[in-house]
């Protein structure tokens, strides 16, 4: 017998999508990642005033991310709060290097290190290595994690 062929044009043959996988770890694409934390900021009540969000929240929004999910494993409520928990720390490095003097910082650069500021950089690293890898490697996600964040109240009668 010999093979059928399909009626619809090979323009117009179905391709199967990939499967993606059920298990294993979450992978986070910047997609992704702007997906979560733009998600959490239009959730930002349900942190309260100090930004921790509950469960039931990370579960709402790693079902938000996986309807974009590429690649990885899909994001689950606790890998959901894990990412939360970096951002928060790596917003906290960018946040100082940004207020601390003599340091320029950019997005997409980070903190542009030459060699006349080489030894200054050397001694904050020292007493803040979590800066480190923010030489000349910027962090984009600065300010959708603004909102997320406690506010800094300062002054002397607050």
């Amino acid at each position: 017998m010999a093979p059928t062929r399909s009626n619809q044009p090979d323009s117009q043959a179905q391709t199967p999508e990939p499967s993606l996988p059920t298990t294993g770890n979450a992978a986070w694409l910047p997609a992704d990642n702007k997906r979560f934390l733009t998600y959490l900021v239009e959730h930002r009540a349900e942190g309260g005033d100090g930004g921790n969000f509950k469960p039931v929240t990370h579960r709402a929004a790693a079902m938000h991310v996986n309807e974009i999910h590429k690649k990885g494993g899909p994001k689950t409520s606790k890998s959901c709060a894990q990412k939360y928990a970096s951002f928060r720390k790596d917003w906290l490095v960018v946040d100082k290097i940004k207020n601390t003097s003599g340091y320029h910082w950019d997005d997409k650069m980070g903190v542009t290190v030459d060699d006349a500021m080489l030894g200054s950089w050397e001694e904050y690293v020292k007493a803040f290595p979590a800066a480190a890898r923010f030489r000349n490697a910027g962090w984009p996600y600065y300010d959708l994690m603004v909102p997320l964040m406690p506010s800094k109240a300062k002054g002397g009668h607050v």
